[in-house]
């Protein structure tokens, strides 16, 4: 189950903060308060999961898709090509001590043609009780290297 979600410079949001997603979450507020922007995030995530092109990092759809959210500075906060988009979310898992996983990733826009968005930080962290136990993840250095941490 989704626990958590955070996201930083996706259309009017600089950062949601932590947003606790469980049990039950309802959004309230104004209108063109970005309260659909959350769930458009969610289904764009669906959406590149579920992509034939392994190497999309973002598939923002097309017209028969869930959500069409257009180019990248569609997507980021004050369609500024400079901002990365980051997100962080934690699900529950329950597995020889591990109670919860946490994903985070940075996605940033380059010169390429061929493949403008890049993933600039991901990692994935174990936690048992709110505390991390396990953490790999990777960071692109350059164009053609990367790093891997734990």
């Amino acid at each position: 189950m989704l626990k958590k979600l955070r996201i930083q410079n996706f259309k009017l949001w600089k950062d949601t903060g932590t947003i606790n997603m469980a049990p039950i979450t309802l959004f309230f507020g104004a209108n063109s308060s970005g309260k659909s922007s959350i769930g458009q995030f969610l289904m764009m995530l669906k959406q590149t999961v579920e992509s034939a092109d392994r190497k999309t990092v973002f598939n923002p759809g097309g017209k028969n898709s869930a959500v069409q959210l257009g180019s990248y500075q569609d997507m980021v906060f004050q369609r500024d090509r400079e901002n990365k988009i980051m997100f962080e979310y934690q699900w529950d898992y329950l597995y020889f001590g591990i109670d919860g996983i946490v994903f985070e990733a940075e996605v940033a826009l380059t010169a390429k043609d061929q493949h403008p968005l890049v993933v600039d930080i991901m990692k994935y962290q174990l936690t048992n009780k709110g505390v991390s136990v396990f953490l790999v993840g990777l960071k692109r250095k350059t164009e053609s290297d990367s790093e891997i941490f734990s």
